[in-house]
């Protein structure tokens, strides 16, 4: 193989790569849709002084296991929205009056998100309970890790 083909072929890899990982990391910002069935995750202070944040207004994101592009609950992480140190997340469960899945089932497995300026995270949650979506339920988080 040519030296010349070698460079051409390394460089479009180059180029592939970059534009690969580029796109592969999308922001979540949509806010979640109040479909009348809610659960409430309520973040205590130790937990919130375990993040790193950078930018002024941070934000956690809720996603059902079972689609990782719905958003099913939202809340600000901005230390002027914060209550006494602490947060919570309003995460909306499914609509059973309408055909189109706009929320959790009851039991489905909840994954969570650090928006922290461009900077997304995944977040591990340790719960006082099961990581599981119930309706009308509270679930404490009361440990965190993130990557």
């Amino acid at each position: 193989m040519s030296r010349k083909l070698f460079y051409i072929i390394f460089i479009c890899l180059l180029s592939f790569f970059q534009r690969a990982s580029s796109q592969d990391c999308v922001l979540p910002e949509s806010e979640p849709v109040n479909t009348g069935a809610n659960m409430t995750i309520f973040i205590t202070s130790d937990v919130i002084n375990s993040f790193t944040l950078s930018s002024p207004s941070p934000y956690i994101v809720v996603f059902p296991n079972s689609d990782p592009g719905l958003v099913i609950g939202r809340t600000s992480l901005a230390s002027s929205d914060l209550i006494g140190g602490q947060q919570s997340i309003a995460v909306w469960g499914d609509d059973t009056s309408t055909p189109e899945t706009d929320g959790a089932a009851n039991g489905e497995v909840m994954l969570f998100q650090l928006v922290d300026g461009n900077n997304l995270y995944d977040i591990n949650f340790t719960f006082a309970g099961p990581n599981s979506f119930v309706a009308n339920g509270t679930l404490p988080a009361i440990g965190v890790t993130y990557e």
